[in-house]
């Protein structure tokens, strides 16, 4: 990023509209995975994503304030078009295949950003913080939810979790850099530790 925003808990225009866009394409991906069309159900996948965009959000832009840095959403193009098309395949198939992409974070620290990127160690530990409260925020919306009883709602959660834990940050591999990526590059500890944690969490969800 070029330019820093006054605020960085507050998004901007592009960071709204990449909201809006990633919503729609998960509430996609959800409704195929769980092969549901319905209007209300389309509504209850559209709101359900929007929800958990926010979690994510939330702790993005939250640890970038505590860290003296900021952050914006970034629709991933490669990501949402594979998003898309398990959800394709998941409705031409009729086998419940979900494949959840479509964002990823684009972060720098203001206390550092006159050195450029020359220091490594501290740019990839302010990385994996934003990414380790980017994930801690999905397992608060999941506990959240799975408190009020909402277990579709917090499989989703789960779900979305378990894939941004992917290691993916590769230009052969058609997403953005994910949460997982920046996690695992500081922490293995970290990067198994979470994984556990979402494939439990989508197992709970299962049982």
């Amino acid at each position: 990023m070029d330019t820093a925003p006054g605020i960085s808990g507050v998004p901007d225009k592009q960071d709204m509209y990449n909201f809006l866009i990633a919503t729609g394409v998960l509430a996609s991906a959800f409704a195929a995975f769980y092969g549901e069309f319905r209007i209300g159900r389309s509504l209850f996948y559209l709101s359900s994503s929007a929800l958990i965009l926010a979690f994510r959000e939330f702790g993005v832009r939250a640890a970038a304030n505590v860290l003296d840095g900021y952050a914006s959403l970034e629709l991933s193009n490669e990501g949402s078009t594979t998003t898309l098309l398990g959800a394709i395949m998941s409705v031409v198939t009729g086998l419940p295949l979900i494949l959840l992409f479509p964002i990823y974070s684009e972060v720098s620290r203001k206390k550092y950003e006159q050195w450029g990127r020359s220091t490594d160690v501290v740019w990839a530990m302010y990385k994996f913080k934003i990414a380790r409260w980017a994930i801690v925020s999905l397992f608060a919306g999941f506990l959240l939810t799975s408190s009020f009883g909402l277990e579709r709602v917090s499989q989703m959660f789960a779900l979305f979790a378990f894939f941004q834990m992917m290691p993916f940050d590769y230009r052969s591999i058609p997403t953005g850099p994910l949460d997982g990526a920046e996690i695992l590059r500081w922490s293995g500890f970290y990067w198994l530790l979470f994984t556990g944690i979402s494939i439990l969490m989508i197992a709970i969800t299962v049982i």
